[in-house]
């Protein structure tokens, strides 16, 4: 009888495709490292590093005085320069594809070394890069620093009540409150406290973490795979380590969903092994991290109870550690001041910049705005103005000297805008064209809570714009709860949880005995089950 044998890495085949391995591992940080021309050359935000190592000061040449040009048309420069960006990160993702693709050919390419020198070089070429994509890291570090240096709850207050922070005009959300959760607010802080006011030393810092967080996914996912085959596991563990868009999320942008999905990572692996427990304790320190995954709570929750778990163990070594983990981690912000961020986040300036922007506006205008007003500017951010002449304020006649500071807290209308005077405690109008944007004014004024004033010609203050704000969020909550339904229904094991599992007809299943529900779903359809291997199981 004749046995099938497995595909085995010849000595052939391993002489060509370890060496291409290694290549692609070691040629991917040269080309990180090059993609930071065209967005020094985009000009997008610098990120101080240089001011850190005199190693991270980029070459000259990197800097083309031709696409830096003034004379040049925008559209000239900017062009080429999004058109050397493309090509990089082509040739990136021809690397990426092309190790995925080996991958799946033979079993037993020793992929886990290459994987994690790869994007652990990789990182390190980002880790120094001159300039970000995002500029979340600087409201991370402000939110550590108003929490860590000025005891505040980042929950309540905002950056623009510490104006006076050194730090603070690279804060872009100035007005908002923080949204991540509490336990990456303190590790935040954390940081803040080792990198002082230094930006470029804070930069690093939270890059780092994030690429740390980076390299532990790539081991945590390797470990997950481990019971699918040997093809499986290396293909599956490339398609994670070299993409590029975590890669540049990390070790470029040192975005925090990094640790949100170690945590996340780390508690499937816990179930896997057998501690849901544990997998209890990391989901919850990944929703602490970020509200993302909080979601997914109920549903293993779910999972647990359907896979008849005892509960008592339960209890006392998940949900009641995860409930103090939680009081320790939060307990110093909550109450209801804490949730200013939820207002924040619904109202209708958070739809800038977004795929349901345009719906919004449409809807206004159907629910009678007019589209001058329902296309106008969806948000407004005060911002502080030196007065150049001194004028007479408004009504009260009374004269405001040339040189004080006032806040400009609405968009105005012919000529005027809605102003706060710190001086006088009173808002009143003012005529623009005396006026020039400054700098925060001295400490005893730039502490005023300026998201709390009246914002006359702001957003949302009509009544369709609120209408209309209320329906599309109640569509998106209904959709939300539409599909936790479907996946606290499906979830009966953790390949269905996060593979999605697989459904077939009654037709496709093995043969049951008359009477028996194993292997049959709620609603009269039939399940069936699959070993980590990728075999039929018992289910």
């Amino acid at each position: 009888m004749s046995t099938a044998r497995s595909p085995v890495l010849t000595d052939g085949v391993r002489a060509v495709a370890v060496p291409l391995l290694w290549g692609a591992a070691l040629a991917q940080p040269l080309l990180y490292t090059l993609l930071a021309a065209p967005l020094i050359w985009l000009h997008t935000w610098p990120a101080h590093t240089s001011d850190l190592l005199p190693l991270a000061a980029w070459p000259d040449w990197l800097s083309w005085p031709g696409l830096t040009d003034a004379s040049l048309p925008w559209i000239v420069r900017y062009g080429l320069a999004a058109t050397v960006y493309s090509l990089l990160l082509g040739a990136l993702l021809v690397l990426y594809l092309h190790a995925v693709r080996s991958a799946a050919q033979p079993t037993g390419l020793p992929v886990c070394r290459p994987a994690l020198v790869g994007a652990a070089l990789s990182g390190l070429a980002l880790l120094l890069h001159p300039v970000l994509l995002s500029q979340d890291v600087f409201s991370y570090l402000f939110y550590g620093r108003m929490t860590a240096l000025y005891g505040a709850n980042p929950y309540r207050a905002t950056p623009a009540d510490f104006g006076f922070d050194p730090l603070f005009h690279y804060v872009f959300w100035r007005g908002q409150p923080s949204n991540y959760g509490p336990l990456w607010t303190w590790l935040s802080a954390g940081l803040a406290l080792l990198g002082g006011a230094n930006v470029g030393l804070l930069v690093v810092l939270f890059r780092l973490l994030a690429l740390a967080c980076h390299l532990v996914n790539i081991a945590l996912i390797w470990s997950l795979l481990a019971p699918y085959g040997a093809t499986r596991r290396a293909q599956g563990t490339l398609l994670y380590a070299w993409h590029p868009l975590p890669l540049i999320e990390a070790a470029g942008s040192a975005h925090n969903d990094l640790l949100m999905v170690t945590l996340l990572l780390l508690a499937l692996r816990l179930h896997q092994r057998g501690r849901p427990a544990g997998a209890l304790l990391a989901l919850t320190l990944s929703a602490l991290t970020k509200y993302v995954t909080v979601l997914l709570l109920p549903i293993y929750g779910w999972l647990l109870l359907r896979q008849r778990q005892p509960l008592r163990p339960l209890l006392l070594r998940g949900l009641l550690p995860a409930a103090g983990l939680t009081l320790a981690v939060a307990g110093p912000w909550l109450g209801p001041e804490s949730l200013g961020v939820l207002h924040f986040g619904t109202a209708p300036a958070a739809f800038k910049n977004s795929l349901l922007e345009r719906p919004y506006r449409a809807l206004r205008v159907l629910l009678g705005d007019p589209p001058a007003v329902a296309w106008g500017p969806l948000g407004f951010t005060p911002y502080w103005a030196e007065v150049a002449v001194g004028f007479r304020a408004g009504d009260h006649e009374a004269v405001v000297p040339a040189g004080r500071s006032l806040l400009v807290i609405g968009l105005g209308a012919d000529g005027w805008a809605p102003i706060y005077d710190p001086a006088t405690g009173r808002v009143d109008q003012a005529p623009l064209a005396l006026l020039q944007p400054a700098p925060p004014p001295p400490e005893q004024f730039a502490h005023w809570p300026a998201r709390s004033l009246p914002l006359p010609y702001g957003p949302g203050t009509t009544p369709a714009a609120a209408l209309a704000n209320r329906l599309i969020r109640a569509a998106g909550g209904l959709l939300l709860l539409a599909l936790w339904t479907v996946a606290a229904w499906r979830a009966r094991d953790l390949e269905w949880l996060w593979l999605g599992g697989r459904w077939s007809s009654s037709a496709a299943t093995m043969p049951s005995s008359p009477g028996s529900t194993r292997g049959t779903s709620p609603g009269g359809w039939r399940r069936r089950c699959w070993s980590p291997t990728g075999g039929p199981a018992g289910c």
